[in-house]
């Protein structure tokens, strides 16, 4: 059997461009799904279970493809990710899990208008997550390849390689407001319902 062919660092930029486009296009049917009439046949859940599940899926495939198949720790390729990949793949489960039991509600409008708030915020928190890890994934994979891709690449990964600690900072405070959104989309959905 042969084996196959490691990834090139252009090919996984070109992956991640791919799968980043796939979360973009989860996000902004996502959007569009705010303009539907409440209690009509899909749902505001039904769309959101759709559209996330699109992004969960484009989130495991940017983990997919960091690993090489040749190489046999894959648990030390797994843990060279950027954890805040591992985090927002949590969030947009959770944010499934929670449409799937609460799809009845949810459709018919039987909850206060805050948890509407709430998912559109967590909406573009996704986004601007999604901007900064897709970022930090081609500052990594771009680091060891400036010499051989040319000097119109240089500029971009020098300034990515040099702002990672900022990048950092801003993935961790994102990702903390998007897991306290969460937690109150939770708790609205859980506590405040109205029955209808």
């Amino acid at each position: 059997m042969a084996a196959l062919a490691p990834n090139t660092p252009k090919d996984l930029i070109l992956a991640q461009l791919l799968f980043g486009g796939l979360i973009f296009v989860g996000l902004f049917m996502k959007f569009l799904s705010g303009f539907m009439p409440v209690g009509s046949s899909i749902g505001e859940a039904n769309i959101t279970v759709w559209c996330y599940t699109i992004i969960l899926f484009s989130l495991l495939g940017l983990i997919i493809i960091q690993i090489d198949p040749n190489d046999s720790k894959t648990l030390t390729q797994l843990s060279q990710i950027p954890f805040t990949v591992y985090i927002l793949a949590v969030i947009v489960l959770w944010i499934i899990i929670l449409n799937l039991s609460y799809t009845k509600p949810i459709n018919q409008g039987t909850i206060p208008p805050t948890y509407s708030f709430w998912n559109k915020w967590s909406t573009i928190f996704i986004g601007i997550i999604t901007i900064l890890v897709l970022l930090q994934m081609y500052a990594k994979i771009s680091k060891d390849n400036t010499k051989t891709w040319g000097v119109e690449y240089s500029t971009t990964i020098e300034f990515l390689n040099k702002e990672q600690n900022t990048i950092n900072v801003y993935l961790g405070f994102v990702l903390f407001l998007n897991v306290l959104i969460t937690g109150i989309q939770t708790t609205i959905l859980a506590n405040f319902r109205v029955d209808g």
